[in-house]
């Protein structure tokens, strides 16, 4: 990983090093959340209905940066805000990456960080961070276990965009057994379509992908007026020669003085997966979500949520939420 390391980063210009005119510069990022929910789930173990709150993922974090002409060398660290753990700030849960960006070359990032895997189906799920799937703080369903969590021993590289196509390459791993990382995406003003595939090593290292063998997403987002259209496709190869698939659509539109209004259909076919309370599921489902945003400040949203989500003979997961998201850039 060392070395793949090093030689990516001579493929990028050393001339930046050279440039007088390199200016440093800093950022701090905060993003609290919370939320109460009221769950119930009847899985094949018996029914479980109860009421939880949950901070969503909030962290604190930022970056530091050094711009040389048109390149820019930046380190970023987050650690995640726990309000009903022992410690305030869990520095168990860190999020550190080092990277390179130049207009002209492209992108390189270097540690623990999202997977373009991830970013792809994250970037079209409205209910993102919030209790609407089947986890407190991650995506909605119809999307796979792979679209969340940070990635240890990463690193990706990002073509600059040319006749609206960029590609991706990436890898994760300690060694020569490690998760193979490549995905091509085509964008203009009102549509992005992209592909993105992973093939995992003997022992994985893309977060929440130790039962995978290889993964595809297709994905497709199209904005018609105010309306934002997303759906995202996973065809999953799993190591218990399963075949997982994981089908997400959804819309929302922004409300004049109010913020915004979502809505989202899951599908999931053949999939072993974790429902909130923790209890595991094999098979189908199909859900329906719906949500309204209210901007209560800027970088706010307070938020009321409903989720069902209807599983094989008759069982089913329903939640409902209100809760807040604050995201401040310093």
């Amino acid at each position: 990983m060392k070395t793949l390391t090093i030689i990516s980063l001579l493929v990028l210009p050393v001339s930046a090093f050279a440039n007088q005119s390199c200016e440093p510069d800093y950022k701090l990022n905060l993003r609290l959340a919370y939320a109460l929910g009221y769950f119930d789930v009847d899985n094949l173990s018996g029914e479980d209905a109860y009421r939880k709150t949950s901070n969503n993922a909030s962290r604190v974090g930022g970056s530091v940066l050094l711009k040389c002409g048109t390149t820019t060398f930046k380190y970023s660290y987050h650690t995640a805000i726990d309000f009903m753990g022992d410690h305030f700030i869990d520095t168990d849960k860190i999020i550190s990456s080092y990277s390179i960006s130049d207009s002209e070359y492209g992108s390189l990032e270097v540690g623990k960080m999202n997977t373009a895997y991830k970013l792809a189906g994250k970037q079209g799920d409205p209910f993102w961070d919030t209790p609407a799937g089947t986890t407190f703080a991650a995506s909605s369903f119809g999307f796979s276990s792979m679209t969340r969590g940070f990635t240890n021993d990463s690193i990706f590289y990002y073509s600059p965009k040319m006749n609206n196509l960029k590609a991706n390459l990436g890898y994760t791993g300690t060694n020569s057994d490690g998760d193979i990382h490549l995905g091509l995406e085509y964008s203009d003003e009102a549509d992005v379509l992209g592909i993105q595939y992973v093939d995992l090593g003997e022992k994985p290292t893309v977060a929440n992908g130790s039962n995978n063998k290889n993964a595809t997403r297709l994905y497709y987002r199209k904005k018609v007026d105010d309306w934002q259209w997303s759906s995202s496709y996973e065809h999953i190869n799993t190591m218990r020669s399963g075949k997982d698939e994981y089908l997400n659509l959804s819309v929302q539109k922004p409300i004049a003085n109010f913020g915004r209004v979502a809505a989202a259909i899951g599908h999931v076919s053949n999939a072993d997966f974790k429902l909130i309370n923790g209890s595991r599921y094999s098979g189908d489902g199909q859900s329906l979500t719906l949500g309204a945003f209210y901007n209560w400040i800027k970088g706010g949203e307070l938020y009321l949520l409903g989720t069902y989500i209807d599983l094989d003979n008759g069982h089913h997961q329903k939640n409902l939420a209100l809760g807040f998201n604050y995201h401040v850039d310093f």
